[in-house]
């Protein structure tokens, strides 16, 4: 798998319409009002990943110490071997043109249930990876996005991604739609490209408050219909998030 790559089109994806065509519930549409009030604000959050100067991938800041991206994205491509996490930079696009701002990783954490190298249809769910910054992001400047990992079938939502394609300008896709899940994956009636593995699916809730509830890992097809693939945000990718969030050694608690 190449971290600068979604996890290539894989076959089993046809296999999920079955389950998801029977998960038809009421259209719940977002609010034209929340997207103009949190979206200058969410976009700040979004960051591009230069991974071993091989791997390009998104990522979603949570906390001012934390960005969410795919598990895949670390890995090299050939040999499998995760990347040190001083390999990894992190680049924000501010909306201030002159002011811009990096980081580094200081510690990589992801998913137990993950195996770098194991098979595409069993690492789905778990392809998650928390990346300690070296320094905090000033929440003044850059306001993190909270985890829920909670949407509903059917739900429309979010994706904001930068690809290998258009690295200067964010994608932004808001009538994508929560298809259904699986034991294996979420899917999402969207289409992705090549360096948009990790970026953010954003849920909107039913007070209009966007939250990170999953995070893009593959692409697939559908029959003819080409999809993106999420991972999901369980109870153990959240206790995973919580001990990274420990390991920042930042006041809150653990």
């Amino acid at each position: 798998m190449n971290g600068a790559d979604l996890i290539g089109l894989i076959n089993f994806a046809t296999r999920f319409i079955l389950y998801f065509s029977l998960l038809i519930a009421p259209n719940l549409a977002i609010s034209e009002h929340a997207i103009q009030k949190h979206f200058p604000e969410i976009k700040q959050a979004i960051v591009q990943l230069h991974i071993g100067g091989r791997n390009f991938c998104t990522g979603t800041l949570v906390t001012p110490y934390l960005v969410a991206t795919a598990a895949h994205c670390i890995a090299n491509q050939h040999t499998k071997a995760v990347f040190r996490p001083e390999a990894v930079l992190i680049y924000f696009r501010l909306r201030q043109e002159k002011l811009k701002l990096t980081r580094r990783a200081k510690q990589v954490v992801t998913h137990p249930n993950y195996r770098f190298g194991g098979p595409d249809e069993s690492n789905l769910r778990a392809d998650i990876a928390f990346l300690l910054l070296d320094q905090p992001v000033p929440e003044d400047v850059v306001k993190p996005i909270p985890i829920t990992g909670r949407f509903r079938r059917q739900e429309r939502v979010s994706i904001l991604s930068y690809s290998q394609h258009s690295r200067r300008n964010l994608r932004i896709d808001n009538e994508c739609k929560v298809l259904g899940f699986s034991h294996h994956a979420v899917a999402f009636s969207c289409k992705v490209d090549f360096g948009e593995s990790g970026a953010p699916v954003i849920g909107w809730g039913e007070d209009q408050t966007p939250s990170l509830v999953s995070i893009i890992t593959a692409k697939a097809m559908m029959g003819e219909e080409p999809v993106a693939l999420g991972a999901i945000l369980d109870e153990t990718a959240v206790s995973v998030f919580r001990d990274a969030s420990c390991a920042s050694e930042q006041p809150g608690p653990c």
